[in-house]
Order: C-alpha cells, then structure tokens, then sequence
C-alpha cells in the first residue's frame, strides 16, 4: 500500500517495519529543511518536491542499509538504540546476567 502509515509490529517472530512510498515522499516534502522560512516574503518555500517516489524510497532504503567501515548501518544502529530504549524503559523480557557470565561464549 503506497499510503501504509509508518507502523512497526510483530508478525510470525519477526519486528516488521512497514511504511508507503507515498508516506515516505510526504515525510520529505513536510520535513523542516523542506520548508524554510523565506523572510522578504513571510512564507514557507517548498524546497524540495519528489518527482518519483518509488526512486526516492529505494534511494531511502540503501540510505539505510549503507554500511561504514566496521560494517554497521544506519538501520543497525537504530536498532542498537531501540534495544538500549526498552532496556532503559524497564523491559520484562530480560533478565540481569548471572555475575561472571562471559560475553561471546
């Protein structure tokens, strides 16, 4: 669905992230550095226009599988983040490690 709202959930144990090429394209058009404010005329100019979303979100998607140097992406350090988030919020499905479990056994 080009219109499908940005929505993450759970589907046969997997974290599926889904988002429309069309919302993808709206989110560039309505993002702040898309509308600066143009003081000799008071208003909001429109900088950016997409021209091809489908191009545009194919372009956001290796945007977010580009790797560094160590191998990470941007998607992989999201989810790094969101890991730390839940961990943070106080998740129940964690446990603290028994003290003198080795890392990377």
């Amino acid at each position: 669905m080009k219109d499908q709202p940005l929505i993450a959930e759970i589907k046969d144990d997997e974290i599926v992230i889904r988002v429309g090429i069309d919302v993808i394209k709206w989110a560039l058009e309505h993002h702040s550095d898309s509308q600066p404010y143009n003081e000799e005329t008071a208003e909001f100019d429109q900088k950016w226009i997409v021209s091809d979303a489908a191009e545009f979100a194919n372009d956001v998607r290796r945007a977010m599988d580009r790797e560094e140097e160590d191998g990470t992406t941007p998607l992989i350090e999201f989810l790094d983040k969101m890991c730390m988030e839940a961990l943070d919020d106080g998740s129940t499905g964690i446990d603290e490690a028994p003290k003198g479990t080795k890392a990377f056994d």
